[in-house]
């Protein structure tokens, strides 16, 4: 939706396109911008598994997005694929959480990226206590946007969205 609304054209291609066709099909639309879930941006990593230069390199942006990549994963996209990876992640009660950009790639390649505008993170342990840097924790989400209570289920929100008044939204996640 974002290509068409800052004046883009959507190419939905045929579920008929494999991996090998998707470099020729982007430079003949003169596509500048792709979106690809983890599991089709590992379909194109195989298929070019030997490019020795990124085969999407006209892109301007090549936005993969849904869940976690690895490091190895973005090194290798940044290489075969494109130098232009900018990846997001996010959950499907939250939305966006955060954005890694190609020089936060290079800076950090083990990080998810930075926290998206308006939305705050913070890692806590499993007894909702803040933890030190550095130390692996559960992700408490806040944000105008996010979710505050399951519709009609208070057992599972009780569960999921605690110390959660609903002017403060936080959403936990792992």
């Amino acid at each position: 939706l974002q290509t068409l609304q800052t004046g883009g054209t959507a190419l939905i291609l045929p579920t008929t396109i494999g991996p090998a066709d998707v470099p020729g099909l982007i430079a003949m639309n003169g596509i500048t911008w792709m979106f690809l879930t983890p599991f089709h941006m590992r379909k194109l990593l195989h298929q070019f598994a030997n490019a020795d230069r990124p085969v999407l390199q006209q892109l301007r942006q090549l936005v993969v997005a849904s869940s976690v990549l690895t490091a190895d994963e973005r090194t290798a996209a940044r290489r075969r694929l494109s130098p232009n990876l900018v990846e997001q992640y996010g959950t499907a009660l939250g939305g966006l959480h955060s954005v890694s950009f190609p020089a936060d790639l290079l800076i950090a390649p083990d990080s998810v990226g930075r926290i998206v505008v308006g939305a705050e993170a913070e890692i806590v342990a499993k007894e909702d206590r803040p933890v030190p840097a550095g130390t692996i924790g559960e992700i408490r989400l806040r944000g105008p946007g996010y979710a505050s209570a399951y519709y009609k289920d208070a057992e599972a929100s009780a569960r999921t969205f605690r110390n959660a008044p609903a002017t403060i939204r936080r959403r936990r996640t792992r």
